[in-house]
């Protein structure tokens, strides 16, 4: 019996491992696929480069530009671009939402501003800000920063929202004392970051 128990489990574990290791031969297979039917469409398509290069032209060209250090600077610029708008965006939504949840007044005011702005596509938001601001680094941040904001701003105001009534400090006997407006903060912002 013990034998073959074990024999039933090293053919399972065999079983396991062929569906495994052709799940992983799928992407390989599935990129030589890929690259071959590009470079199937190019020849019969007889494209300009400008328009659809070959594969070995975009690799050749691929492997110039990490050479030179050209796609290095600009991932470093791109980065921070987007750590940038992401600091911005974090930072703006979570005071606004957090002023919003815990203030109904201030909440009935900008409310009807925030939706309608929310309607607007970044996309088309997107030319504008390159007009105002010009092509710097500002206007590129401002388009991370707005894409990140209205996400984090919801999820902030329902964290927000959730805590009416709570007082961690109060829950553990204190007075409202130095904590005051702000106690629940780190609360909003924990149901933020787990909420989906």
């Amino acid at each position: 019996m013990v034998i073959l128990g074990r024999v039933s489990w090293w053919m399972r574990r065999l079983g396991r491992l062929a569906r495994q290791r052709w799940e992983i031969l799928l992407v390989p297979v599935g990129m030589v696929a890929f690259v071959g039917l590009w470079a199937l469409v190019r020849w019969l398509g007889d494209y300009p480069t400008f328009i659809l290069p070959a594969p070995h032209e975009v690799w050749a060209k691929l492997l110039a530009v990490v050479a030179d250090g050209t796609l290095w600077y600009h991932s470093v610029v791109t980065l921070t671009e987007i750590l940038g708008g992401l600091a911005l965006g974090l930072m703006a939504a979570t005071l606004l939402g957090y002023l919003l949840a815990k203030s109904p007044v201030v909440e009935r005011l900008l409310s009807p501003y925030i939706v309608a702005s929310q309607s607007v596509p970044i996309v088309a938001l997107a030319p504008l800000l390159i007009i105002w601001f010009g092509f710097g680094l500002f206007s590129k941040v401002l388009v991370c920063a707005l894409t990140i904001f209205f996400p984090v701003l919801i999820n902030t105001i329902s964290g927000g929202e959730s805590l009416a009534g709570f007082s961690p400090a109060r829950s553990a006997g204190s007075t409202t004392g130095p904590l005051g407006w702000f106690e629940g903060g780190g609360y909003a912002i924990s149901h933020r970051c787990c909420s989906g």
